[in-house]
């Protein structure tokens, strides 16, 4: 990705991006990497102690990993088990397979 792009994203999302890992991303990708950020975001929001000052404190850390010659996102939690709720842990599951399909998608597969 561009550096314009990529401080976007950073500007938007400094929970979530991480400028090195994504100046090595394919460009096609803005969107499904918007998409990503704004599903992990909504993912915090539906904390029932949520309060908007707590926006930047993420519930998850975002890493990028290039195996078998393709990027792919690896999300690992960082809030304990017993503080997610149902509704959380189902978003975050299917904002991963929305954005694997569209950087699939991006990619032409």
């Amino acid at each position: 990705m561009n550096k314009h792009t990529v401080n976007l994203l950073v500007d938007a999302f400094p929970q979530y991006a991480d400028e090195q890992q994504l100046l090595q991303l394919p460009e096609g990708w803005l969107h499904a990497i918007n998409e990503l950020f704004c599903d992990l975001r909504d993912v915090q929001k539906l904390d029932p102690g949520h309060h908007p000052l707590d926006a930047i404190r993420p519930y998850v850390d975002v890493q990028w990993l290039l195996v078998d010659g393709r990027w792919s996102v690896y999300v690992r939690t960082l809030e304990p088990a017993l503080r997610w709720t149902d509704q959380q842990a189902h978003k975050l599951v299917e904002a991963i397979e929305r954005f694997q399909d569209a950087s699939e998608e991006a990619d032409g597969q």
